[in-house]
């Protein structure tokens, strides 16, 4: 879509909610919603998303609007169902499936427990039980005390919190990454390091840094650390 407008403002709705119009008029999600939020911080980066469009609108550099989007028409009207695809996570959690310690696979397992570690034993002090690894493909049970917990937190969040949840649940395959960045000071690029362990240490045994590296897999790195900047951004809004 080519671009329409000229000029990109915050506006102030009656129910506290800003808004993003575009000369004058309101942006709407596609299902006929107000592209608003709650935060003004947020707001402010929503309107720099649509204020950095050149001649053609291009929603893939736009990842603060495809959350607040996802929050609008997903997640506000079908939450149940997607809270029970969230706590699912919990039993197949990408960082609870380890490599052999042994062998040709010793070193990934020294790195998943150099990178997942630190947030296995987090989640097991947060829910006062000890978190289960395997190095198996059966499915892990989790302790009920373990769901319990992730159930409490998630039945806690507003709706724009868990829609950030739900978005780094998915891109990341681990429930317990996606709770320890809302949390915790994660950075985007660490987060992306530990969603993506094993292509990272081949590219070091590879040297991709000087061999190059393979395109289809850095421009599904860089999409997915736009996203995790994007939910990074709205965090730390919610929390100042």
């Amino acid at each position: 879509m080519k671009r329409f407008y000229q000029t990109v403002t915050v506006g102030n709705e009656e129910d506290k909610q800003y808004s993003v119009l575009l000369d004058g008029k309101p942006v709407r999600t596609p299902s006929g919603k107000n592209l608003c939020v709650a935060n003004e911080n947020i707001a402010d980066a929503l309107c720099k998303e649509w204020d950095g469009q050149k001649e053609t609108i291009n929603p893939q550099t736009m990842p603060v609007t495809q959350i607040v989007t996802t929050h609008l028409d997903h997640v506000a009207l079908y939450r149940p169902d997607i809270e029970r695809q969230v706590l699912n996570y919990l039993n197949t959690d990408r960082i609870c499936y380890r490599a052999e310690g042994e062998g040709i696979t010793a070193a990934m397992a020294r790195r998943q427990a150099e990178k997942w570690d630190k947030w296995i034993e987090w989640y097991g002090q947060k829910s006062g039980v000890d978190i289960k690894t395997t190095t198996d493909l059966t499915a892990i049970q989790q302790d009920e005390k373990a769901q319990s917990y992730a159930r409490d937190k998630i039945s806690a969040m507003d709706d724009f919190e868990f829609t950030l949840l739900q978005i780094l649940t998915s891109e990341t395959g681990s429930l317990i990454l996606a709770l320890a960045f809302l949390e915790e000071n994660i950075r985007p690029r660490e987060i992306l390091e530990m969603a993506n362990v094993e292509d990272f240490l081949k590219s070091e045994i590879y040297n991709t840094d000087f061999y190059g590296q393979d395109p289809h897999l850095e421009k599904q790195w860089a999409e997915a650390e736009k996203v995790f900047i994007a939910c990074r951004l709205c965090c730390d809004s919610l929390k100042s």
